[in-house]
């Protein structure tokens, strides 16, 4: 089943390509999963189980909600990309993200406070100021 948008000249040209990037990454995503069941991401001291729908610090699981793990696991499997929160909403909640307020900086919050709480030293996702996030590989100082 395909996807469409309705797109008019009065659309800035913004709007447009958020549009279609929001069909492309939500498109994507449903991809990710359906292929990658099996799939685990790995990252110094920190292990997303996609499968389980679990995350793991130094092999100890943590408890995350269902918008804070498919957040993590979104910008772990993007890393390095930015995104912003409106995409993040998009793609994580699966509505417009015009309207998502705080929801994202909330989860995102939370995310690094039980990675911090677990142990991890690294700050994997970083804020990029007037941008959004974006998920940083690296190794643990």
């Amino acid at each position: 089943m395909g996807k469409f948008a309705i797109i008019s000249f009065r659309d800035s040209e913004e709007a447009v390509v958020r549009q279609i990037y929001s069909l492309l990454v939500e498109e994507a995503h449903f991809e990710d999963l359906k292929l990658e069941q099996n799939c685990e991401l790995v990252f110094p001291g920190l292990k997303i189980n996609v499968k389980e729908k679990s995350v793991y610090i130094r092999e100890n699981p943590i408890h995350f909600s269902y918008y804070e793990f498919y957040t993590l696991y979104f910008l772990a499997k993007h890393s390095g990309w930015v995104f912003s929160k409106e995409q993040i909403y998009e793609s994580v909640w699966k509505e417009a993200g015009e309207h998502s307020g705080s929801a994202v900086t909330n989860v995102i919050g939370q995310i690094r406070k039980k990675l911090r709480e677990g142990g991890v030293k690294q700050e994997y996702i970083q804020t990029i100021i007037n941008h959004g996030y974006k998920f940083i590989e690296g190794r643990e100082g």
